[in-house]
């Protein structure tokens, strides 16, 4: 598995989790404390779908989870992805 940053083009959009880097959450709208570079750091996001019937390369957005894992937030215009590493065993 290529553990390297690709652009964001080739990233997976069947609802795998990846790791988002080169954009911005939109976390300011929940949390007014948030500091700017806090949001552009990189994160775990998988790509998700709105309508019912979808062609995944046409619409829908990036969401990440909060450390609650319930909680979504988007991920807006991010540039490059690379895959989760394996867990430990």
């Amino acid at each position: 598995m290529v553990m390297t940053w690709q652009p964001i083009e080739t990233a997976p959009k069947d609802g795998t989790f990846v790791l988002l880097a080169g954009g911005e959450t939109n976390e300011d709208f929940y949390r007014d404390s948030d500091k700017p570079e806090c949001r552009k750091r990189p994160v775990s996001a998988f790509f998700w779908c709105f309508g019912l019937y979808c062609d995944f390369e046409e619409e829908g957005a990036w969401f990440t989870t909060f450390w609650d894992g319930d909680w979504r937030s988007l991920y807006n215009n991010p540039t490059h992805w690379m895959p989760l590493p394996e867990g430990p065993e």
